[in-house]
């Protein structure tokens, strides 16, 4: 687009046309989607490799190896990952005379730049926020300049006016720059303005002068409450206004003249002279994400019916959202009514609804493609809509919906004949239910409802008790998360039926004095008890017969239970106890057989008022392979009985009164392959004896006393490491 390659197209928009061309491209496996986001994209390996062959000198990618002949001759220069010292290259570098393309080196000096006369684009990334002005002022005088990046500086010269060429300017986490010249007006090329993450506070009058601007990006400008654009007719040719993250809370008036407009994330709903809702209407091509905020302001009913969503087709996502005081239910729910979006939409969030039932288009099975909704703080609601009716729906966030006693029929469909309700979920979560007592299934055919549901989150929902609060049969559930709920229903899991069941989370579960309560699922291979306050045992009995994980954190009474009878653990996490809820305690494990002999893995982790482990009991851990001891702050020293020789892997971090590690610890430990101590500021030295042979890997960071010790050759401490393959001290390998 912006070299004006792509051939326009009688009844599609450029970008339209772009995005043909990407996916063209990506099925042919020249470009290749970013970890899955296709908002991102980059070159597959080996058409990078045909590319910088077929570019030739072209195009260079800088090293400290580069020859001085390809820095003079090329023309688009990039050193990202490269810090260039060498005065050499530099002087090579500023004598090219070609140069177009100067990515993310640091300049040194003014004169450094005036060599590059004909550069059309320059970034500046990768440098220091403090550059002098005079250096800014500098760069002003590339009048060629077509892009340019001067993200994360503090302040912009007021010469920047003058780069008259200029169509891409990115500002980007300029966290001290409050505001913009008011040259930049001059730019009357402009196309693309990125003022994300900044702290602009206002924009100046002259940003209404940039009457070819297309993109302007102000995300997460937190001190931006205004947009000082008296008319939006002024930039006429926008495509893209993002203002997430702001707090703008009324658009330009006449919005609906902004044609062109393609992606708009946010619009605010006007209280008094802002923009009405209807202003919607005539933004015909908006595509992608759309936040309504404000919809307390909406005036008329019919305003939210011209808004026109329904015919919206390039809207993906819709997001409907109420603030401050809930208004009347009636008024609330004739909004939504006027506000049903295109049946092609994929995901939708209604949020503080006020209303008491929600539109009857809200889980029409019409809505094929919908594969999210989002249902938070809707506080007058009492029932649910029928969600079981759409297709496609895979996840589920039901959230504060204060009203909500029940949950039955009405939930899976509205009436009509649905053979297999929720046949898509995936994901569904209820948390802040504050009144639901009772949750009701139907019957359904090829195995009931849910029948593809991998995770199951129930969080605040403390009124939901009964044997059948869960449902009994989930062939496909893989996790299952209980927050905050009562003991009831931990305890009914014993009488449900999931097969595939293996991570099982309890956290914050009130008066659950024991666990189980019962026979958990075989198939659980990971339990995660977190902050059950009131835990005061474990049973013998109920535990998933091949429980390989178990991590506990924030029990009061924790060190005091009895593992040793999880004869399949491989895997124990035992971390955080509030300091004050603790009594001092000399060492743990307290006896042999607290712990099951089958660890291989075991971490402990912020139990500050543990003073030491017992290395007797530790010693019948007789696969143990890792250990790790982190942030425990009254341990002073290692063991003296040693730890388990199986030992491969030791992992000491944040203890800070650790003042010696004890050579006798270290003499077995035969196996030991990788060792890691980290801000272990009081730890004077290395044991005085060499560590042991099989020990390949080191890493100190942040000892202070023990750095020097270890320095290559010369450290008093270096005879006893020279032997490890690898030695890394505060990240550098030595």
């Amino acid at each position: 687009m912006a070299q004006d390659l792509m051939q326009p197209h009688k009844t599609k928009t450029l970008e339209e046309v772009g995005e043909e061309y990407i996916k063209d491209l990506v099925s042919r496996s020249f470009f290749k989607y970013w970890r899955g986001r296709e908002d991102r994209i980059t070159m597959h390996d080996l058409v990078n490799d045909l590319a910088m062959f077929a570019s030739g000198e072209c195009c260079l990618r800088l090293t400290d190896k580069s020859s001085d002949v390809l820095i003079r001759n090329a023309r688009h220069i990039s050193c990202f990952k490269c810090n260039i010292t060498d005065e050499k290259i530099l002087k090579d570098l500023y004598e090219n005379k070609v140069l177009r393309t100067l990515l993310t080196l640091e300049m040194h000096s003014v004169e450094h730049l005036r060599s590059m006369q004909f550069l059309r684009v320059l970034s500046f990334t990768a440098v220091f926020a403090t550059i002098k002005m005079e250096l800014l002022n500098s760069i002003c005088n590339l009048k060629l300049l077509r892009y340019l990046d001067l993200s994360r500086l503090e302040e912009i010269p007021d010469k920047i006016g003058t780069l008259y060429n200029l169509q891409t300017l990115l500002l980007r986490f300029c966290s001290r720059l409050t505001s913009l010249p008011d040259s930049i007006g001059n730019l009357k090329h402009l196309r693309y303005l990125d003022l994300s993450y900044s702290s602009i506070e206002k924009l100046p009058d002259t940003i209404c002068q940039l009457h070819e601007l297309h993109t302007l990006i102000l995300n997460r400008c937190w001190k931006l409450t205004q947009l000082s654009i008296n008319n939006a007719t002024d930039l006429i040719n926008l495509r893209c206004l993002d203002i997430r993250g702001t707090g703008v809370r009324e658009l330009p008036r006449q919005m609906s003249k902004l044609e062109n407009l393609q992606k708009l994330p946010k619009f605010v709903v006007g209280k008094d002279s802002g923009s009405n809702i209807k202003e919607l209407g005539k933004l015909k091509h908006l595509h992608g994400y759309l936040n309504i905020e404000g919809l307390e302001n909406v005036v008329s009913v019919k305003d939210a019916r011209k808004a026109n969503l329904i015919d919206k087709v390039h809207i993906t996502e819709l997001s409907l959202a109420w603030s401050g005081e809930i208004g009347g239910s009636v008024e609330a729910r004739e909004v939504l009514d006027g506000l049903r979006p295109h049946p092609d939409l994929k995901a939708l969030s209604i949020y503080n609804y006020g209303g008491t039932t929600f539109s009857d288009w809200v889980g029409r099975p019409s809505f094929s493609c919908m594969k999210g909704v989002r249902l938070i703080d809707c506080k007058n609601c009492f029932m649910l809509p029928p969600l079981g009716q759409l297709p496609s729906l895979e996840r589920l966030n039901i959230r504060g919906l204060d009203k909500v006693v029940r949950i039955g029929d009405e939930f899976y469909s509205d009436g009509s004949v649905i053979t297999k309700p929720f046949k898509s979920l995936k994901f569904l979560y209820f948390s802040g239910m504050e009144e639901w007592k009772e949750w009701a299934f139907v019957e359904a055919e090829d195995g009931g409802v849910f029948t593809n549901l991998k995770e199951l989150r129930l969080g605040d929902c403390p009124k939901l008790k009964g044997a059948s609060c869960l449902p009994d049969y989930l062939p496909s559930l893989e996790t299952l998360r209980i927050e905050g709920t009562g003991h009831h229903l931990v305890a009914s899991l014993s009488n449900c039926r999931y097969p595939s069941l293996s991570l099982l989370r309890i956290e914050r579960c009130r008066k659950m004095k024991t666990f189980p309560g019962g026979t958990l699922p075989s198939t659980i291979q990971k339990i995660e008890i977190r902050e059950c306050h009131e835990l005061v045992s474990l049973s013998e009995e109920g535990w998933p017969s091949n429980l390989k994980s178990l991590a506990i954190r924030g029990c009061r009474h924790m060190m005091q239970w009895n593992l040793g009878m999880l004869t399949s653990l491989t895997s124990l996490e035992i971390n955080f106890i509030y300091e004050e809820e603790m009594e001092e305690m000399d060492a743990y494990p307290k006896e042999e057989g607290q712990l099951p002999t089958t660890l291989i893995s075991l971490r402990f982790c912020t139990i500050k008022k543990l003073k030491s482990l017992n290395g007797s009991a530790l010693h019948h851990l007789t696969s143990l392979q890792s250990l790790s001891i982190e942030e425990c702050r009254q341990i002073q020293c290692l063991p003296q009985q040693g730890l388990p020789t199986t030992l491969t892997s030791l992992h000491l971090h944040n203890l800070p009164n650790l003042k010696s590690l004890n050579g006798d610890t270290f003499r077995h430990l035969t196996s030991l392959q990788k060792l890691t101590i980290e801000f272990c500021e009081q730890l004077q030295c290395l044991p005085q004896e060499r560590l042991p042979e099989s020990l390949s890997e080191l890493k100190i960071r942040e000892c202070p006393l023990l750095k020097p010790r270890c320095e290559r050759g010369i450290g008093e401490d270096w005879p006893y490491i020279r032997h490890i393959t690898r030695i890394v001290i505060d990240g550098y390998d030595i």
